[in-house]
């Protein structure tokens, strides 16, 4: 890891970008961590409007989880909501130096390989990981169609989609960058067993005061004045 590396993420322990095509199961292990722990809601303005939408959560233990995951019968999430593209990878680099893990996964990073590689090779090697869900391409439809409910679901792309994204996903392999497999049966266990092996502890610190939102962006605080107010708040997300 380079100096640069080590000033730019210096409290990085993990960062996992999942990866699948459509209906492959990467919004719903977003959504259980962001459904299933205390969780404070990260603010952001800027993205083609000025209206202030949530843009990721803080997870007891220094969990941050990129993207959307807000009502319960949403079927997507992530970062699929955002755009450009330039304002999503900058979303990463902007929250990373913030946290001890970091999870994110979007359709149009799944197919990347140039500007994802750049992010894992400044977060440091071993410290970025890309994870491929291996979702056969019968449940990816099966869940599209479900989705939809009465309409039926555009496949057509699909099949070239999900060679894509497997394609990239050896190339990260083939070029030395940390790649996992990640089994679709069992996928949340699997990611959950990623973050717990390299130190995450949320049962150390359960709950985070929920009275109000942290948030960031053009019409809310700077990331030096949320972390003063997480360390005057002793809030256990930035060691």
């Amino acid at each position: 890891m380079s100096d640069t590396t080590m000033a730019l993420y210096p409290n990085l322990e993990l960062a996992v970008n999942l990866r699948a095509p459509c209906g492959g199961g990467k919004s719903y292990v977003g959504r259980w961590l962001k459904g299933n722990f205390h969780h404070r809601v990260i603010m952001e303005a800027g993205w083609l409007k000025t209206k202030l939408k949530p843009a990721g959560y803080i997870l007891p233990g220094g969990l941050i989880v990129l993207g959307k995951y807000e009502g319960e019968f949403v079927t997507s999430g992530g970062l699929d909501t955002y755009k450009p593209m330039d304002q999503v990878y900058a979303l990463i680099r902007r929250y990373a130096p913030y946290a001890r893990f970091l999870f994110y996964e979007s359709l149009m990073i799944s197919t990347t390989y140039g500007r994802s590689a750049e992010v894992a090779a400044e977060f440091g090697g071993s410290k970025h990981l890309f994870a491929t869900l291996d979702t056969p391409q019968e449940v990816c439809v099966a869940r599209m169609h479900a989705r939809v409910k009465a309409k039926a679901a555009n496949t057509t792309n699909l099949p070239a989609l999900h060679k894509r994204v497997h394609r990239t996903a050896e190339r990260f392999a083939e070029d030395g960058y940390p790649t996992v497999d990640i089994r679709h049966e069992d996928s949340l266990l699997q990611v959950l067993g990623l973050f717990r092996n390299a130190g995450w502890e949320p049962e150390a610190h359960p709950q985070l005061p929920m009275e109000e939102e942290w948030w960031a962006g053009d019409l809310g605080l700077g990331l030096d004045e949320i972390r003063s107010r997480y360390d005057e708040q002793h809030l256990e997300v930035v060691v």
